[in-house]
């Protein structure tokens, strides 16, 4: 199943300005929000916060891919490439430009673990990480997600 079913270009951002962990999941919450009827950006975002209090969900080397179960129909998910870098916690102390937002319905933990399982794979593979920060626009960024990016198949 490719990646299109969760992610679309509308929600991929490239050189997106954040200036900080809040801002940007302010910023994912409107997003996703507004791809979903009855998910309320204010809850969507403290959702978000919440999950970051039990602890960062950057995974080092420039990448977050925030998380959280929400009451919603389907998984959904939002991309940004940052033009600068912003403290998300990481326990390398990196700086995060890359985060990978990903909702899911409150009842399908496991196909929400999976998609991280696969984010966090990707993500520490040379050729997709070069190939994120290379992306110069949205359209680029979309395309290289849609290219690298596989979900795994739900039972």
């Amino acid at each position: 199943m490719n990646i299109e079913t969760i992610l679309t270009p509308e929600r991929t951002f490239a050189n997106l300005e954040s200036t900080s962990k809040k801002h940007l999941l302010e910023k994912a919450s409107g997003v996703l929000a507004g791809a979903e009827p009855g998910i309320s950006e204010q809850h969507l975002y403290s959702k978000l916060i919440a999950r970051e209090k039990i602890g960062p969900t950057a995974i080092g080397n420039g990448i977050a891919i925030p998380h959280c179960r929400v009451e919603c129909s389907k998984t959904l998910a939002a991309l940004f490439k940052l033009s600068r870098g912003i403290d998300f916690g990481a326990i390398d102390e990196v700086p995060v430009r890359i985060v990978f937002v990903l909702i899911a319905p409150q009842n399908e933990a496991n196909i929400h673990l999976e998609i991280l399982a696969m984010l966090a794979s990707k993500f520490g593979s040379p050729v997709f990480f070069e190939a994120v920060h290379g992306a110069e626009n949205d359209i680029e960024l979309y395309a290289v997600s849609y290219t690298h990016l596989t979900l795994p198949t739900i039972d």
